[in-house]
């Protein structure tokens, strides 16, 4: 082994990759320990890359002390997802890619198997605007940003059922009218609807029944909060 040289391996998923000069390409893989940078050399020479975007298994990478990248060995691809390459199921999956990639280097726990279901979901043609909602959900909870849809987080009042709530960006939760900042509105039957996943699994939350204008104005709370972080999606 060469002196000050260190093998490793992980699980992860491609969530990216782009080329680099003419044979190599760097690649972003999603690990249990956050979002590794991977540099793949004379890729082309072996007729296609190891890993498919989307696809998951196990990376072996190699890193010389001094190298900003580590460099791919070889890998094992247990899981190809074809469906998420199609021109509309990709283009369904960018905002995913794009929350993955932001929060994904600070590590949360949680985060690889949270992106993993959700992947799985999307490949599975389940639709994108449900499985947007509950994993932003999962993405604040995995945060330490898990909302209160019952009672201010600022003031501690309960909320009345009809209530329509503002947001608190400091705290990043909803919050009543009083302790709000801003005001991206929670309408009740909003408010109802993400109580009610809160305590559910990935997979039944996400086929839980609402309506198209519905889950549009979920969708657009949930991107909105995202922008208080600094995502845009």
């Amino acid at each position: 082994m060469i002196e000050n040289a260190r093998n490793g391996f992980e699980n992860a998923i491609l969530i990216n990759t782009r080329p680099v000069k003419t044979k190599d390409y760097l690649h972003a893989f999603l690990t249990e320990s956050g979002l590794e940078h991977i540099m793949e050399y004379d890729a082309r020479k072996r007729g296609s890359r190891a890993f498919g975007l989307f696809s998951q298994g196990t990376i072996y990478t190699y890193r010389k002390e001094g190298d900003k990248f580590a460099s791919l060995r070889d890998s094992r691809v247990l899981k190809v997802r074809k469906r998420l390459l199609e021109p509309d199921c990709f283009l369904s999956a960018v905002p995913f890619v794009k929350v993955i990639a932001f929060f994904a280097s600070k590590g949360p726990d949680g985060f690889y198997s949270l992106a993993d279901e959700c992947f799985d979901l999307l490949e599975e043609g389940m639709d994108s605007k449900r499985v947007f909602a509950n994993f932003t959900e999962r993405v604040f909870a995995c945060l330490g940003f898990a909302s209160d849809y019952h009672e201010c987080p600022s003031c501690g009042k309960v909320f009345e059922p009809d209530e329509k709530l503002g947001y608190n960006t400091n705290m990043c939760a909803p919050a009543c009218r009083e302790c709000a900042d801003d005001f991206p509105v929670l309408l009740p039957g909003m408010r109802r609807y993400l109580s009610f996943i809160q305590d559910k699994g990935f997979r039944e939350a996400a086929g839980v029944d609402i309506s198209a204008e519905s889950i549009e104005r979920v969708c657009a709370y949930e991107s909105r909060r995202l922008g208080y972080m600094g995502v845009k999606v």
